[in-house]
């Protein structure tokens, strides 16, 4: 992996970059989406007596199903991790990807996002614009790391070579790297200890810069999540997302300028639906933009935001 330090494209003074946060909802309507599902039961039966059903068996309903996968992983391989973790990173790196979906993701690079905070593991936008399967020369460093910094990714992303040529960041790890997925309470917990102190570095440099009146540099995607105006979609904000929500409350609090904006194809209601009230997350959303499927949701929306 390159040593090479690379420079972002600075944000000019009173900006605010256009940054997109997706999660697996992208990959779910295609047929060549990986079966997780399966994956996780094998795991449970090696490590549990008892059966576990089907997510959607009509007879009975295990609570199994209703956590989500980071914790999913660690329950079904009884805290066993990694051994998991690496069969997943082998299923996603070698996944292929449909017609179908390159489309749609070109829809969403047509957008012209200038950071592209994904959640998945998978590889669908690498694998959609970047010809063969060379990711290296669109990777990029932005500074020099630590050791933990460089598994959790935080100053890593690929240039991906289409539009406007956007950063990608798997902001949860990528199945290039399979120790770098975050997985479980445990990894979460080194992810937002490095998520906080590049939050508080970020807060310090960029209201200098504005201060100054100077273009800002960013260097990671907790940079992009705080100055951005961030879109979000396909991604469905559960609680667990610790370092997500954190973020979220700074965002309120120190970059007010900045906006959030959550686009579902069915609203949220109950007890999440006053979280989003009170960091002060935008639901955009109009009857316009709801589509026969997912697929057309996820277009109608990205039309919507250019």
């Amino acid at each position: 992996m390159s040593k090479r330090i690379n420079s972002l494209p600075s944000i000019p003074y009173n900006t605010r970059p256009k940054v997109l946060l997706v999660g697996n909802g992208i990959t779910l309507p295609f047929p060549s989406s990986i079966d997780v599902d399966s994956i996780l039961i094998d795991e449970w039966e090696k490590n549990h007596s008892e059966h576990l059903p089907l997510r959607k068996d009509p007879c009975v309903h295990h609570a199994f199903w209703d956590e989500p996968l980071p914790l999913q992983v660690v329950i079904a391989s009884n805290n066993h991790v990694s051994t998991t973790m690496h069969l997943l990173a082998d299923k996603f790196s070698h996944a292929s990807i449909a017609p179908a979906q390159v489309d749609l993701i070109k829809h969403i690079l047509n957008a012209k996002f200038d950071a592209i905070l994904s959640t998945n593991y998978s590889l669908e936008f690498e694998k959609s614009v970047i010809p063969g399967k060379n990711f290296f020369p669109y990777y990029r460093v932005t500074q020099k790391q630590t050791e933990q910094q460089k598994l959790l990714g935080i100053f890593q992303a690929t240039e991906l070579p289409y539009a406007n040529n956007p950063t990608l960041w798997h902001i949860h790890g990528t199945a290039l790297r399979k120790d770098s997925m975050v997985m479980g309470q445990h990894d979460y917990g080194k992810l937002l200890s490095e998520v906080v102190s590049r939050a508080n570095k970020c807060l310090r440099l960029y209201k200098t810069s504005l201060t100054r009146r100077k273009p800002f540099t960013p260097k990671s995607w907790v940079d992009y999540f705080l100055i951005g105006d961030v879109y979000c979609f396909g991604f469905g904000l559960d609680m667990s997302e610790s370092d997500i929500w954190w973020l979220l409350s700074l965002k309120k609090k120190e970059f007010p300028a900045s906006s959030f904006n959550l686009y579902e194809r069915e609203r949220t209601t109950g007890i999440k639906e006053m979280y989003y009230d009170l960091y002060q997350v935008k639901r955009p959303i109009t009857t316009t933009m709801a589509g026969k499927d997912y697929e057309e949701f996820y277009k109608n929306v990205c039309l919507s935001i250019k």
